[in-house]
């Protein structure tokens, strides 16, 4: 029985330093959203402060809103569907969310309205594709 103590001792430290080299040959892979990316993180010291897609995200709708409330109207008439075949209302409405995304992200974004959309047509459904929102 004394000799098989040491024996299970022995095994055990054997398996520790098996998981260990493990872990270590594990290492984490570079996370990175972009391949030029600066690493941040404890290992991978930096000076600047990263800043994260959902932090301008919600810089861009935080002007987007005070353009609603502050900013220059422009009023987009779409009454002008009924002249249009299928393509090119589908063009339309993507135009439509072109100018909504560059407004968005713009440095002094407008108040876009649009006025006489035909809910039932096919600019609206397909707006409502583009922008689901």
């Amino acid at each position: 029985m004394t000799s098989a103590a040491p024996q299970h001792k022995g095994s055990t430290l054997a398996k520790k330093e098996a998981r260990k080299q493990a872990f270590m040959e594990s290492k984490q892979e570079d996370v990175r959203e972009y391949p030029d990316d600066v690493m941040y993180g404890i290992s991978h010291q930096s000076l600047f402060l990263r800043i994260r897609d959902q932090s301008m995200n919600n810089f861009d709708n935080y002007r987007a809103l005070q353009a609603i409330m502050h900013g220059q109207p422009i009023v987009v008439d779409c009454s002008y569907e009924g002249n249009m075949i299928y393509r090119e209302a589908v063009n339309a409405a993507k135009q439509m969310t072109f100018v909504f995304g560059d407004n968005r992200i713009h440095k002094d974004p407008f108040d876009v309205h649009m006025c006489n959309v035909n809910m039932r047509g096919y600019f609206y459904e397909q707006l409502q594709k583009n922008i689901p929102s």
